[in-house]
């Protein structure tokens, strides 16, 4: 029995790890703690270290942005 099989009979699997090809690693990975989470400044600066460059900032929603975006959502239930 192979290392894969044992694990998988534990009901474990080894994870597969999907990075993009790209020389910008650092551009990447978007880390927050908590005392940035609310800092739109921030969040501008990352926006802009990253560029067009791919970046997992792309797939959160940072929470400094929340009450902008209800106030958009309320302002076009307004207008319904």
């Amino acid at each position: 029995m192979n290392s894969n099989q044992k694990l998988n009979s534990l009901g474990l699997e080894v994870p597969s790890v999907l990075l993009p090809k790209t020389e910008h690693l650092q551009k990447w990975a978007v880390i927050a703690c908590d005392q940035f989470t609310q800092d739109r400044d921030y969040w501008e600066k990352v926006k802009a270290a990253v560029g067009s460059a791919p970046s997992t900032l792309n797939l959160i929603f940072p929470e400094a942005f929340l009450s902008f975006y209800w106030l958009s959502v309320s302002m076009f239930i307004q207008s319904l």
